[in-house]
Order: structure tokens, then C-alpha cells, then sequence
């Protein structure tokens, strides 16, 4: 299975009517968890290199431009890769925290993989 069909499979298994002391709803869980997943696949799908002039480089290939192959380097800016860390670990706990800390947390990751 999938991780994306795993989750899908708690969401259901998840009872719709109870709620954990903090009351987030299993709705806003599964666009967290997906949100996650889709920042971890951008981390670990790339290339990672260090050049002295820019620090550490992500390099993302891909077969889908128009000329074919295309290869986009960018710098990395380490802060935002930390703060990406805490956000996933905020998500691994979903079930700890507040719906407000947990909205936050995806959105900082979807704007982390839409820049990529």
C-alpha cells in the first residue's frame, strides 16, 4: 500500500464522531499528513550537493519539459530546511496538538514543496 492509501485507511478507520481531547478534526489530519509526505518526497527525491560560493545546492531532474531533460539547481536556505523539520515532527504528533498548531504546520509545508 501506498502512504498515501494508508493514510486514507486510518482517516476511515478513524472514528468521525469522537474526537481526542484536543478535538482536531480527522479531516485536517489527512491534508497534514499529505502535505507532509509531499515535502519528504521533495527533500528525498532530490540530488544535495556543497559549492563554497552558495552552500548546500538541491538538484531536481525532469523529464517533463518541453525540451526533455531539464535539471533546476537552487541554493538552500538551511533555516527553512530546520524549521521543515519541526513541522514534520509537529505533524508526526498530530494527535498532540491544537487544530490551529496542526493548520499551520501544512500550510508552512505546502509552501515549502510549492517553491521547489
Amino acid at each position: 500500500m501506498s502512504y498515501k492509501q494508508k493514510v486514507d485507511l486510518l482517516c476511515e478507520l478513524f472514528p468521525r464522531r469522537a474526537k481526542h481531547h484536543y478535538g482536531v478534526p480527522i479531516s485536517v489530519a489527512r491534508a497534514a499528513l499529505y502535505a507532509a509526505e509531499e515535502y519528504r518526497n521533495k527533500i528525498v527525491h532530490s540530488v544535495w550537493s556543497a559549492e563554497r560560493e552558495r552552500g548546500w545546492i538541491r538538484s531536481k531532474g525532469s523529464l517533463r519539459s518541453k525540451s526533455g531533460f531539464s535539471l533546476v539547481d537552487e541554493a538552500v536556505n538551511i533555516r527553512g530546511m530546520e524549521a521543515g523539520v519541526v513541522a514534520l515532527r509537529m505533524v508526526q504528533h498530530w494527535e498532540m496538538l491544537t487544530e490551529k498548531r496542526l493548520r499551520h504546520a501544512t500550510k508552512f509545508l505546502k509552501s515549502r514543496v510549492q517553491d521547489a
